[in-house]
């Protein structure tokens, strides 16, 4: 399979490329420089360029501006629902247009956020656009599943990334941790191993968002 997967660089997407790429598939994961999510024009010029031979499309970037609802600023909320959702929406509609319908075949995997499902302070921008981007997934469920194009959605829970390591003491990674009724993070892999059969395996699955989140029970 020609899978095109975005916010590639690092943590879950870098694992997810990493993953498929073992698995044998043709990945393309196009670097800031290549495709700016957060530019309407870039994503433009990448569209009028893509080779439209693709089979998949994972929409992995992710922006989060933390900031009480209060001091959001214009520019953050529209920042965050371009590339969260505005991104996700045009590249989803042109391999649909010109690669899914024709050969009546397209995997489309959207990653969420366990945030969905217990809010945060602080992330209004952040859940709105992947409420926003889980109703994308649920429509295009619904208007090419009859085509051959199957979407969803995965919502990991608080994933074991460098990310998190560095933004967080041995002490609190163990808080968090607790938080799961598993006692431990979400593995990157566990997150990738789902997108690959999403992408590769699944035959009749649609519509759904999948919270990979080892039974969240809140509490943060």
């Amino acid at each position: 399979m020609k899978i095109l997967v975005t916010g590639s660089s690092r943590g879950i997407g870098e694992e997810i490329c990493t993953n498929l790429s073992k698995l044998g598939h043709e990945v393309i994961a196009p670097s800031r420089s290549e495709l700016n999510l957060a530019s309407y024009p870039s994503i433009i010029e990448f569209i009028k360029n893509l080779d439209i031979d693709f089979d998949g499309l994972v929409n992995n970037a992710g922006l989060n501006h933390i900031e009480s609802f209060t001091n959001i600023s214009l520019d953050q909320y529209n920042e965050t629902m371009m590339v969260n959702c505005t991104a996700p929406f045009l590249l989803s509609q042109s391999l649909i247009r010109h690669s899914f319908l024709p050969k009546r075949f397209g995997r489309i995997v959207n990653i969420g956020t366990i945030w969905l499902k217990h809010p945060r302070e602080g992330r209004t921008t952040y859940t709105l656009s992947k409420a926003a981007l889980e109703s994308l997934t649920k429509s295009l469920a619904i208007e090419f599943g009859r085509e051959g194009i199957l979407s969803n959605m995965i919502s990991p829970g608080i994933v074991d990334t460098d990310l998190t390591r560095f933004n967080n003491s041995t002490q609190e990674i163990e808080i968090l941790s607790k938080l799961n009724s598993i006692e431990k993070l979400i593995s990157k892999s566990d997150i990738a191993s789902m997108v690959n059969f999403l992408l590769t395996e699944n035959k009749v699955i649609n519509g759904q968002n999948i919270f990979i989140d080892g039974g969240f029970k809140g509490g943060i």
